[in-house]
């Protein structure tokens, strides 16, 4: 039975491990499973260039997980747990003078006027 779900399993990550394959990211699956949380975290964000330019969100990310590693266990598996419970409740800082995006929620059908915007259509 286990066996099976372990196929199932690997049939399910097909489509993401082939298309990985086609935008040539080599990535070494071994030495990625047996690292902890936090070099985990970075070895990602670099394999996938997401620390290209600065992005506080990438940055709090990798905050959030090195205060889990410090405070917890560098196990991915409890990091994950973690973040599942944590992930609506934390936010990031973001500070004066840097551009940051506003969301505006309105009722279905009503206009919100931001000069330099035209929000005609929300959903609700």
């Amino acid at each position: 039975m286990i066996f099976l779900l372990k196929i199932k399993k690997i049939i399910r990550i097909m489509p993401f491990l082939k298309f990985l394959k086609i935008s040539q990211f080599n990535i070494d699956f071994q030495k990625l499973h047996g690292m902890p949380v936090f070099e985990l975290a970075e070895e990602v964000i670099r394999l996938f260039s997401l620390n290209s330019i600065a992005d506080p969100f990438v940055q709090f990310f990798l905050d959030a997980v090195m205060r889990f590693s410090r405070k917890n266990s560098t196990s991915t598996a409890e990091f994950l747990e973690w973040w599942e419970t944590q992930k609506d409740k934390l936010s990031v800082i973001i500070p004066e003078g840097l551009e940051r995006r506003q969301d505006y929620v309105c009722p279905q059908g009503k206009r919100i006027a931001i000069p330099g915007c035209d929000l005609s259509v929300c959903s609700g």
